[in-house]
């Protein structure tokens, strides 16, 4: 991997050479080795990162329907919160139209029965003036 490796052709009569050569290719399989378990640990580390983020985005998912659920639900509460409003509204509407009609109805009886006494009055003066007129 652009390490600028070219092999060298061994000759049998040069043994010290072929010794360098052998130790040369052996430092180059164990840093291919270590590079190779580095791309490993890289990979794995890769999936985990996968794993995670599909985790989360079913986790992100879950969480839109509840918050999709929750919002319907509190549209409904605030409807039926409105509706209630309204039939409290109207319940003290007519609240206030009966007590005006009751306080009415009290002050026309009161009316009624003053009516009544200055009558009985009045027909008590009479008969007490005709009795002193006989």
């Amino acid at each position: 991997h652009g390490m600028g490796f070219s092999p060298k052709i061994l000759r049998a009569d040069d043994t010290d050479e072929a010794h360098e050569i052998i130790g040369e290719l052996m430092q180059r399989n164990q840093i291919l080795e270590s590079r190779m378990k580095q791309l490993e640990i890289e990979q794995d580390c890769k999936k985990d990162l996968v794993h995670k983020l599909e985790q989360n985005a079913s986790l992100v998912g879950e969480k839109d329907v509840e918050i999709t659920k929750l919002r319907k639900l509190a549209e409904k509460l605030e409807a039926r919160l409105s509706a209630a409003n309204q039939t409290a509204a109207e319940a003290t509407e007519k609240n206030m139209e009966l007590s005006k009609n009751l306080r009415y109805n009290e002050s026309s009886r009161m009316n009624i029965e003053k009516a009544l006494r200055d009558t009985e009055q009045e027909l008590q003066t009479v008969l007490t003036r005709s009795k002193e007129e006989t």
